[in-house]
């Protein structure tokens, strides 16, 4: 699932070690798995006031590094697979939470929705998915866990 995850966010083949220092020219995204300002924040990685989505238009990294893993700045990220691998297993934490703190709310588990089929229109395609713990951490990472994934488990709910 993750070198899957790391060839979409990338469009760059697994094995192709490029994929760890790619950094997404329009909206400065790092790494294999595109990691933002506010991801990075929330992991303990980064600092910043202003970043992508609160005051900025895309991530510029203007913020400090904590030199947590020992990265203290864009190009130490970018230069540390190890730590793009901790990184992203630290963030489905952090999406296994968010995720499961909705669920409580509406009194839900994630275990009524795993195995589930969804319907949903992928640009006025039509697909069905059934719902697997690494498909909604892929989810969580790629539109975000609050909304993104859980108005996509409760879309049916309405």
């Amino acid at each position: 699932m993750l070198n899957a995850l790391g060839e979409r966010e990338t469009g760059r083949k697994t094995g192709d070690n490029s994929q760890y220092k790619f950094e997404n020219p329009e909206l400065g995204f790092l790494g294999k798995y595109q990691f933002a300002e506010i991801l990075l924040i929330r992991l303990g990685y980064y600092k910043a006031k202003v970043y992508y989505g609160n005051g900025a238009d895309k991530n510029y990294w203007r913020g400090t590094w904590t030199n947590k893993r020992g990265i203290d700045s864009k190009t130490k990220l970018l230069n540390s697979p190890e730590v793009q691998e901790a990184a992203i297993r630290e963030a489905f934490a952090v999406y296994w939470q968010d995720i499961n703190y909705l669920l409580k709310q509406r009194r839900k588990s994630v275990n009524e929705y795993l195995g589930q089929q969804r319907k949903f229109n992928d640009n006025g395609k039509s697909k069905n998915v059934k719902i697997t713990l690494s498909g909604l951490m892929a989810a969580a990472h790629l539109r975000g866990p609050v909304p993104g994934t859980s108005q996509f488990l409760f879309f049916q709910e309405r």
